[in-house]
């Protein structure tokens, strides 16, 4: 990675998320390490940077994300992910394994690794929890903890298998990586193409319950309570998995979770208001407004640590709006969401917090700027 050059950065607000301490100052960057922090600096040789309404912040970390390097170059590289990330403020990012072939080998991960040396923010592979993401065997998690990996996820793919699960759980403690885990139960979700309500009814479009999300948590969290593994749960949607993540947290067990920005800022009538534009499609789907509620309030309370981005970028596909003719049903509308959408801060990041991310203790900055989570 290229060397920071020096900088003073001018009236910029700084921001402490751990104590939720804000305030106007400088800031003077040399060789590559925060020199100073004061008002008025000075210093000669130095290019001055007016960062006035602008905020600096420690680097933030997404634990959540999709480089698509092996084999889906297509969609993305870890050179144009990584770029995109440091444009907007990260310095850490944890990649997941639904690349192709998947991240279940260690010569896998480590290929991840040798890419990402160079790249202006930290890569952190996450590796499989079964050999080809299929939910019948289990990786070895063991070689890919020893060749880099962070964490262990099929992600995209629920392991449904309840055995497979545990034994994932059981090295998860050996190793001291969570398991991350798709939470949805494909019998429920199957014939779905939004939440399950009031607003999917109206529109005659098949609903993904809630329950489908809440079943799988729950099992899980049972899982890890009999193994002792460190369970983390993806993209939480619902008021039901708060609650299971709540009482977890309150019995000491080793759960955590992460909310998608887009589930705080998004209700399932967004389908309806954009006349099914399939921005609005997802794995979980946009809820309800009590669910929305439940996350936020969550969030507010500091029982859940981190935040998520914004969903990788894919086609998506709605079904047929309510009384379509046979031959319309057949019509789908395709699109792309866009990369990094939405109104991120502006922030400024001048050094890592950490060489890896700290899936207990990381620094989270929701996009939308209000709340930025730290250690309770």
């Amino acid at each position: 990675m290229p060397a920071t050059p020096d900088l003073l950065i001018q009236s910029a607000t700084l921001l402490w998320p751990e104590s939720g301490e804000t305030r106007v100052a400088d800031v003077l960057i040399q060789g590559g390490e925060i020199a100073q922090i004061g008002t008025d600096l000075a210093a000669e040789d130095v290019e001055p940077f007016d960062a006035e309404g602008l905020t600096v912040s420690p680097g933030w970390v997404d634990l959540h994300v999709h480089l698509r390097e092996p084999g889906q170059e297509h969609k993305e590289t870890i050179q144009t992910g990584t770029r995109a990330a440091a444009a907007s403020g990260f310095t850490d990012v944890a990649c997941m394994p639904n690349t192709d072939p998947p991240l279940d080998t260690r010569e896998g991960v480590e290929f991840v690794r040798e890419q990402a040396e160079g790249q202006p923010v930290a890569v952190h592979p996450i590796g499989c929890v079964s050999k080809g993401r299929d939910g019948h065997e289990l990786a070895e998690m063991g070689a890919l903890a020893e060749g880099g990996a962070v964490a262990f996820s099929d992600d995209g793919a629920p392991v449904y298998d309840a055995a497979l699960m545990r034994r994932a759980l059981e090295y998860s403690r050996m190793v001291g990586a969570p398991v991350v885990n798709h939470m949805e139960a494909r019998a429920l979700s199957k014939n779905g193409h939004m939440h399950e309500g009031e607003v999917s009814a109206r529109l005659g479009l098949g609903g993904i319950p809630a329950l489908a999300d809440d079943v799988m948590i729950a099992r899980d969290v049972r899982l890890a309570e009999a193994t002792g593994g460190h369970l983390h749960v993806a993209h939480l949607s619902t008021k039901g998995g708060v609650e299971a993540v709540r009482r977890a947290k309150a019995r000491g067990l080793n759960v955590t979770a992460e909310v998608c920005t887009h589930h705080l800022a998004l209700t399932d009538r967004a389908v309806e208001d954009t006349a099914f534009s399939t921005h609005t499609k997802m794995h979980p789907p946009l809820r309800g407004p009590e669910h929305v509620e439940a996350l936020k309030n969550g969030l507010a309370s500091r029982w859940r640590r981190r935040s998520r981005s914004s969903p990788p970028p894919r086609a998506r596909c709605w079904g047929s709006p309510p009384r379509a003719s046979r031959k319309e049903s057949r019509r789908i509308s395709r699109s792309s969401t866009p990369r990094r959408a939405g109104p991120f801060p502006k922030a400024t990041s001048t050094r890592r917090a950490r060489t890896r991310p700290s899936w207990g203790r990381s620094w989270w900055a929701v996009p939308w700027g209000s709340t930025i989570e730290g250690d309770s």
